[in-house]
């Protein structure tokens, strides 16, 4: 069986004064976070995390820390007003990208960043078609926009096919 990794990294580092208590604490779980006072780095080495499992507790806390509104906070209190009394854990669901938002957030209240890209690259321990590629994210406060390696070849295709039609065409019209 193929084993599939993803590596990502986020661009430029985060000032910590940019990120709020929740924020941190969901993105500590994403991503692998390294840096100083001065910046934190976001990046994996092998797959972000889509199903966060964290303590009811903690992640209350963490709410309660933030002063304001924010995607983060808002994604926190849904995973726990749907946890029971008697869990321990609390499932917060970022699949679909739901990172992003939270890096949108940071963004839009930053007054040091215009925008983060984020860079992903699919590795596979066999060479399967499948299993290699990746993607790039852009964020700022009013966009997130992606494309995969794949998506972007098959854009080259068609305009190299649209190119070698309109050749075609005006050579068959002399």
């Amino acid at each position: 069986m193929a084993d599939l990794f993803e590596t990502t990294v986020v661009d430029p580092s985060i000032p910590p004064g940019d990120i709020l208590p929740i924020e941190l604490m969901l993105l500590a779980e994403i991503f692998t976070l390294d840096g100083d006072d001065d910046r934190i780095y976001l990046h994996t080495e092998n797959n972000t995390a889509q199903i966060l499992h964290l303590t009811a507790s903690e992640l209350s806390a963490a709410c309660l820390e933030t002063v304001g509104e924010c995607i983060a906070k808002t994604i926190a209190n849904v995973a726990l007003l749907k946890a029971t009394a008697s869990d321990e854990k609390v499932a917060v669901d970022l699949s679909d990208d739901g990172w992003t938002d939270i890096l949108a957030d940071i963004v839009k209240r930053s007054t040091t960043l215009d925008f983060i890209t984020v860079e992903t690259g699919y590795s596979c321990s066999k060479p399967r078609k499948d299993g290699f590629g990746g993607r790039a994210i852009y964020i700022d406060g009013e966009t997130i926009a992606h494309m995969s390696t794949h998506d972007w070849l098959q854009r080259m295709i068609a305009e190299a096919e649209a190119n070698r039609l309109a050749i075609s065409d005006e050579r068959t019209s002399t």
